[in-house]
């Protein structure tokens, strides 16, 4: 599920908490935007190699960067030295422990779930249920389900095919 959700930044603090439901974890941040210029999501090794003493606190100005820290919080870099708004676009997954799902996943999700969850069922050695060959199958049909819907994500749920560009150095 991808979610906009709107934070007060404070000035010199770089950590914050995702706000995120009571049966789900954050996956990843697809987008942010910073008083209404797009801020850029990146990784700890970019914002290392870029903004060298960030996880301290010591790089401070205008953030140019956001990165996920863990499932709990994200961090802006360099460290902001003024009060702002920060709206995150931020695709979440359900805990492992969630014993409901939002409706749409299962109008979407429900026979690709199953699939994995036979996978791993037939896959399990020694039981009654045991069938590697139906194992085989249904992993199969699981990573064409899963491949199948990344790809439509990816085209915003369109039916436009999805395009790349090249970028030379």
């Amino acid at each position: 599920t991808e979610v906009q959700d709107t934070y007060s930044v404070g000035s010199s603090v770089a950590e914050y908490p995702f706000d995120t439901p009571a049966n789900a974890v954050v996956h990843q941040i697809m987008s942010a935007t910073l008083n209404g210029q797009e801020l850029d999501p990146q990784s700890r090794e970019w914002c290392d190699d870029n903004f060298p003493g960030w996880r301290g606190g010591w790089q401070t100005g205008m953030p140019r960067a956001v990165t996920q820290f863990d499932h709990e919080c994200f961090y802006l870099v360099p460290t902001p030295t003024t009060a702002m708004e920060l709206v995150l676009e931020v695709a979440y997954k359900p805990k492992k422990t969630a014993t409901t799902l939002p409706d749409f996943m299962y109008q979407e999700y429900e026979e690709p779930i199953s699939f994995g969850a036979l996978a791993r069922l037939h896959a399990m050695r020694a039981q009654p249920w045991t069938d590697l060959k139906q194992a085989g199958l249904r992993a199969t049909q699981f990573t064409a389900a899963v491949d199948m819907a990344n790809s439509r994500q990816g085209r915003g749920y369109g039916r436009a095919a999805l395009r790349v560009r090249g970028q030379y150095l």
